[in-house]
């Protein structure tokens, strides 16, 4: 769908209008810092979403952009405590960087079929680590360490799964 393609693009145009407010207009940087926050974990949550293929794939990306809409929502209106909706924000964007990584190292030609599920390892170690941070109080270091994982395997995906299209 074109719709979901444009969504990062207006978030982007967004976020130039409000630095550009900032730096030329003299807006108050404290008063557009939740706006920056926002709209930076919406950016992030919204990319995978756009290239994201149909299935069940799709239904996640587009739960957790919608989550993250919600918490910005959330931190604009100062409905409930600041610092908790940070960290939820924080995590959110986390997993949309998770999810953007899983969804391109699936389109390499290196690891396919069953092999497939080595990719969701690092976004579901990451996912349970920031439900039990919030559940339990533990720390993220584990979904910091899956992030790096899936950055790796993203990496590698790029640089040795892609073939060229020969030239006859």
């Amino acid at each position: 769908m074109r719709f979901l393609k444009l969504i990062p693009v207006a978030l982007f145009a967004l976020l130039i209008l409000l630095t550009a407010g900032w730096i030329f207009l003299d807006w108050h940087f404290t008063t557009l810092l939740p706006y920056f926050i926002g709209l930076n974990v919406m950016f992030v949550s919204s990319i995978p979403l756009a290239v994201s293929p149909k299935g069940i794939t799709r239904s996640i990306t587009g739960s957790f952009f919608v989550l993250s809409v919600v918490l910005s929502l959330l931190l604009l209106t100062n409905v409930s405590d600041i610092r908790s909706i940070w960290e939820l924000l924080a995590q959110t964007g986390l997993i949309g960087i998770q999810l953007y990584l899983y969804l391109l190292a699936r389109s390499s030609q290196l690891i396919k079929g069953k092999l497939a599920a080595i990719l969701a390892v690092p976004f579901i170690a990451s996912a349970c680590s920031v439900g039990f941070s919030n559940l339990l109080g533990t720390s993220l270091t584990i979904a910091w360490w899956s992030l790096f994982i899936a950055l790796l395997l993203a990496i590698v995906s790029l640089l040795f799964g892609f073939r060229k299209k020969q030239i006859t």
